[in-house]
């Protein structure tokens, strides 16, 4: 007798430990989880530091939407490279990263000044840096026989030593541009999709509860609290996620910065000689953008763009952290997503009014 009441003692020991185990899941996946890993709209997306670190209060779920009038092209939409006015290179700023309502500055661009604009994403047989595609496209005479305005070169902050300081190869081969295959695409942030029991369920209370005595909880994280509301999210108004790669790519190196600003001048001399007129536009790291704006900031702050605005250019610089800082200035929110190592629609909106670009009016 004793012992079948010590093996149903057991099974509902056991009933009992399993329910709770399915319950907890089901109720933190619902209550949570399912914020960051599932949508009712599976058309939106959430920004990548919100999702990595766990921070739910964070998340801007958003759909990609394009409502501006004048789209931009890309290599995969079209062969026809006539009557370009403006070709742009970069990174996953210029490729819709950040995803949401008009997630390209260059459809901006192409509304604001009514003109034809060619976006060069990454394509196959192309292990080229920004430089080094420009100047084979130079050497193979496809800048020549199509001959666009002006060409925009564009890196987050965070890339810049990295990608410009490297000495010009102006002997790079010829290569054949029509052969290539685009071969990436940042329409919207990707989430993954989980069942409702997963490791995920364990990872946001751990999070939430660390960040609370450590803003780098997460080794890719960075949280800190702003001295005025910069988001519009309910319980997100004054705290910042950034990417730790931020601080880690900070290099500080002002000798650097002064070969990067040569190169830039030896290349925007070269393509004034088919008349192109050469921009750059450094994209301002987030945490570079909020820094001053964080209480007690111990962290180190970045000079480049500070020692950059100030060298002698012979192209056209576009100073996103000034353009942004002014809207932080006048309270404007969310021109960085709070979920996001990515600008918003506003900050594109006003990059592009920016004085600079006025030259795009100008008859060539």
């Amino acid at each position: 007798m004793n012992k079948k009441i010590k093996i149903k003692t057991f099974v509902y020991v056991i009933l009992s430990i399993f329910g709770l185990f399915v319950l907890y899941h089901l109720l933190v996946w619902e209550l949570y989880t399912s914020k960051i890993f599932q949508h009712d709209d599976k058309s939106k997306g959430i920004g990548d530091i919100g999702r990595i670190s766990y921070q739910v209060d964070s998340l801007y779920p958003r759909k990609v939407e394009y409502k501006l009038p004048q789209l931009h092209m890309n290599h995969k939409q079209t062969d026809d490279y006539n009557n370009i006015d403006m070709i742009t290179l970069g990174d996953s700023f210029s490729n819709g990263g950040a995803g949401g309502l008009n997630a390209y500055y260059q459809d901006y661009l192409a509304t604001e000044y009514n003109i034809k604009i060619l976006n060069l994403r990454k394509l196959i047989n192309n292990d080229y840096d920004m430089f080094t595609l420009v100047l084979s496209l130079y050497n193979s005479g496809w800048l020549e026989k199509y001959r666009p305005k002006s060409i925009l070169i564009e890196s987050s902050e965070r890339g810049v030593y990295q990608r410009f300081t490297n000495k010009l190869n102006l002997n790079v081969s010829n290569i054949d541009f029509n052969s290539m295959v685009e071969t990436v695409t940042h329409e919207s942030p990707y989430v993954p999709e989980l069942l409702q029991i997963n490791t995920a369920n364990y990872k946001i209370p751990y999070y939430t509860m660390k960040y609370h005595f450590n803003n780098h909880a997460h080794k890719n994280v960075g949280k800190a609290k702003l001295s005025k509301d910069l988001f519009s999210l309910p319980n997100f108004k004054n705290q910042l996620l950034f990417h730790y790669s931020d601080i880690r790519n900070m290099e500080n190196n002002k000798n650097k910065i002064i070969e990067m600003n040569k190169n830039f001048n030896q290349l925007a001399n070269i393509l004034k000689k088919l008349d192109i007129k050469l921009f750059f536009m450094p994209a301002v790291d987030k945490y570079d953008l909020y820094s001053s704006f964080i209480i007690d900031n111990g962290l180190p702050h970045n000079i480049f763009f500070e020692e950059f605005r100030n060298l002698k250019k012979d192209y056209i610089f576009i100073d996103t952290k000034a353009i942004l800082l002014n809207l932080l200035n006048n309270n404007v929110k969310d021109v960085f997503y709070p979920d996001d190592t990515h600008w918003s629609y506003k900050a594109s909106e006003a990059i592009v009014k920016d004085s600079e670009f006025s030259i795009l009016n100008k008859k060539k």
